[in-house]
């Protein structure tokens, strides 16, 4: 009987203690012999790189460098300043008057060589007789006439044989005809060098 009273009561204590553990929020232990469950694996904070997918690439063509870096072909340079205030001028000689040393010309864009070449392939025009398109060409898309005095002390010389040879103004106007092409430099609004440019 006496061995009786202790397993009751030790059974009571047993359930208080269970029943408090489970107030206090602590696990309750599982009764002998109860399967436990297995414990889920606890997920990780975050994915590994290798389970996450690879970011999709973007579709859209890239523009390719050759299209990146086209440009616009270059125009043929003319020889002479491009300003036709000061600097060397290409002209026709339209007329002229020794007594004035004045001359009216009209003028011109003037290719030399390689620039030729490629100023008549811009127009359109193939080459012709006398090097034409190959060693020279000229446009002429402006004909408003200008007039400026050659000066005393300007340098004049004419293509004599290949060789050029130093003239005074005169001789130089007897020489270069009305319509041939000269070449000049202006300064300070005057005629400072004149030069015939000789054609064959």
């Amino acid at each position: 009987m006496r061995a009786w009273n202790l397993i009751t009561n030790v059974l009571v204590l047993g359930l208080i203690a269970g029943g408090t553990a489970a107030c206090a929020g602590e696990p309750a232990a599982a009764p002998v012999g109860a399967a436990v469950p297995p414990t889920a694996p606890s997920a990780s904070a975050s994915p590994s790189s290798s389970a996450s997918p690879s970011a999709p690439r973007s579709s859209s063509p890239r523009p390719s460098s050759s299209a990146a870096t086209r440009t616009t072909a270059a125009k043929a340079k003319a020889a002479g300043s491009g300003d036709p205030r000061f600097g060397t001028q290409y002209a026709i000689l339209e007329s002229s008057n020794p007594s004035t040393r004045r001359i009216t010309y009209d003028l011109i864009d003037w290719f030399n060589g390689k620039q030729a070449e490629k100023a008549c392939a811009e127009d359109g025009v193939k080459p012709a007789e006398n090097d034409y398109c190959l060693a020279y060409y000229s446009r002429n898309h402006n004909k408003q006439l200008r007039t400026l005095t050659v000066d005393p002390d300007a340098s004049i010389r004419i293509m004599d044989t290949g060789v050029w040879k130093t003239v005074d103004l005169r001789t130089f106007l007897t020489k270069v005809r009305n319509d041939n092409v000269i070449r000049f430099d202006i300064d300070a609004n005057r005629i400072v060098k004149l030069d015939q440019i000789y054609l064959p």
